[in-house]
């Protein structure tokens, strides 16, 4: 358990401040401010996670579950080479990533020696993911998902999440793995539920989402910046239910909801 505490200006080759390996884990009420997690990118596969790194919840086993939970919490300003600005976090099943009122601000992931980067503030994998009550806001990742990435294995449930301001920030058209997501991408099943996308901006494709086989979005607000190619807003780019790829219902525009706080007051 890491209650109440703050991590700061630390370096490390995998998760900058914590490193957990098949372990539960519980962050509450913690900040993680500029922690680093780069110089692991010298060693192939290394680099992940500026503050939080994850490789399993509990042991192998296939029947033992264990969870990471993080709830109460801020990351801002950390970096990471190829996956998960601020966290990353994977998990095997039946093991659960469960995240809560949280904030993912001002988080970067850079390309490693693998040429990927993925997830400015959060990347995900191998496992069930719920996110509620939590804000990505001008998060960068230098490939896809500039706020959030996620693998095809398992459903991603959000719920109240707001994205600001992300950007997969490559305007290599010319590479079509490039520039993907201002807010999301990966594979597999998300639901969105009264989710904010908000000037997101992808170089590429999708400014607010891109992938995904079967998408299920009720959004509140979407005013989003157009991605260089295709996708304006969300392109699925496979579906499991032919013509009905992206289910997305956009209910009426409510002056509360038209300038809601969900950029945050602090700079970049």
């Amino acid at each position: 358990m890491v209650r109440d505490s703050l991590f700061q200006n630390n370096r490390g080759s995998n998760g900058g401040a914590i490193n957990v390996v098949l372990s539960a884990l519980t962050v509450e009420g913690s900040t993680f401010l500029n922690n680093d997690s780069s110089s692991g990118s010298t060693s192939s596969g290394h680099g992940a996670g500026g503050a939080i790194y994850t490789d399993g919840a509990s042991k192998r086993d296939g029947t033992t579950s264990g969870t990471i939970a993080i709830r109460d919490s801020v990351f801002r300003g950390n970096t990471s080479t190829g996956e998960g600005g601020a966290a990353f976090t994977w998990i095997y099943p039946p093991d659960q990533v469960i995240i809560e009122r949280t904030t993912f601000q001002s988080n970067t992931v850079l390309l490693n020696d693998r040429e990927n980067a993925l997830g400015g503030g959060l990347r995900h994998g191998n496992g069930l993911l719920t996110l509620s009550d939590t804000t990505f806001a001008y998060n960068v990742a230098r490939r896809q998902g500039g706020g959030f990435w996620t693998d095809g294995s398992h459903p991603a449930t959000l719920t109240n999440v707001t994205f600001a301001h992300n950007r997969a920030a490559s305007d290599d058209t010319a590479a079509p793995e490039d520039g993907l997501g201002g807010a999301i991408a990966g594979g597999g099943n998300f639901t969105c539920t009264n989710c904010t996308l908000a000037y997101n901006d992808a170089g590429n494709q999708a400014g607010a989402i891109y992938g995904g086989e079967d998408i299920t979005c009720r959004i509140r607000y979407w005013p989003t910046i157009p991605a260089a190619t295709s996708g304006g807003c969300i392109r699925p780019v496979r579906s499991n239910t032919p013509m009905a790829a992206a289910i997305c219902n956009f209910p009426p525009r409510m002056r509360a909801t038209r300038r809601t706080s969900f950029v945050l007051p602090q700079s970049r």
